[in-house]
């Protein structure tokens, strides 16, 4: 009887001490979990720690900071990462924000490159409309890949220039009406956790696509001013065989067979406890497909 109280007492103090030694640490929560060390400084843009037993300053840039637990027990957020927005698919567009600072963005997550162009229909086409117009085109298709914030690079705006003629009155050169061109680079505040969606999803292989998401980019014989900033939504019933999941620099890849679709790698770019968000591309656009769990 006194050994096995014994053992009793020395397993309450094998899960105590741990406790006791993390007590005397900070707690700080980022996108991609936490760390536990001491906090030395909050700077500007960085917050400097320290690893247990150890001396050696390491940084994390603020951006991907959610908050700090000191071992006061004092908790501090950060108004940077709390003030993005979620993005599940290409319909969450409008939560994509746009920074033209480039330290908005240090720390966060680069999913890939967002662009846009857009033209007027007519010479006395609005400026500010079109590049309205252009800049809704490139947070779709940010969106649709996953991310919320986009590091705008470059905007060019053409004024309309008018039709020349000659001395008879008669057009000589074909004016043409105002265009604008966009680029960023598309970022996500947070990635979705690969071991988290693989536990979510066990040993499944089969699930069920209930929507289609298509953002195509291309000519249009119909459309010659380029003027389409609308998602198509295709409600769908199809079946999905996935074959395997892997990780790549933080990104959840996803090797599956949908029915009557030729394309068979795709990316994870949302879940929760219903369902999840497929992301692929190709010449002519994005895609996304929502999945039941």
């Amino acid at each position: 009887m006194k050994l096995k109280i014994n053992k009793y007492i020395a397993s309450i103090i094998l899960i105590i001490i741990p406790s006791v030694a993390f007590c005397q640490y900070d707690t700080i929560y980022s996108s991609t979990g936490k760390v536990i060390g001491s906090v030395k400084e909050i700077g500007e843009n960085s917050i400097k720690f320290t690893y247990p037993n150890e001396d050696l300053i390491n940084n994390l840039n603020k951006n991907v900071i959610k908050k700090i637990v000191f071992k006061s027990g004092r908790v501090q957020t950060f108004s940077n990462m709390t003030g993005y927005k979620t993005v599940k698919s290409g319909l969450d567009y409008e939560n994509v924000s746009i920074s033209l600072v480039f330290e908005e963005v240090k720390g966060l997550y680069k999913i890939g490159e967002a662009g846009a162009k857009a033209k007027g229909t007519t010479l006395m086409s609005s400026i500010e409309k079109v590049k309205e117009r252009a800049i809704r085109k490139m947070k779709i298709t940010a969106a649709m890949q996953g991310a919320n914030v986009i590091y705008q690079t470059q905007i060019n705006t053409t004024d309309n220039i008018p039709n020349e003629k000659n001395g008879l009155g008669f057009t000589s050169k074909a004016g043409q009406p105002t265009q604008t061109t966009i680029s960023g680079i598309a970022y996500s505040s947070e990635l979705p956790s690969y071991e988290e969606f693989k536990q979510k999803i066990g040993d499944r292989k089969l699930f069920t696509v209930v929507n289609l998401y298509e953002f195509e980019n291309v000519y249009n014989i119909l459309d010659p001013f380029n003027t389409n900033t609308d998602i198509k939504e295709i409600n769908v019933t199809k079946k999905i065989e996935i074959y395997s999941i892997s990780e790549e620099s933080g990104l959840i890849n996803v090797e599956a067979k949908i029915e009557k679709e030729s394309n068979t790698k795709f990316r994870v770019i949302f879940f929760n406890n219903e369902e999840f968000t497929l992301e692929y591309k190709t010449d002519k656009g994005i895609y996304n497909f929502r999945v039941k769990i």
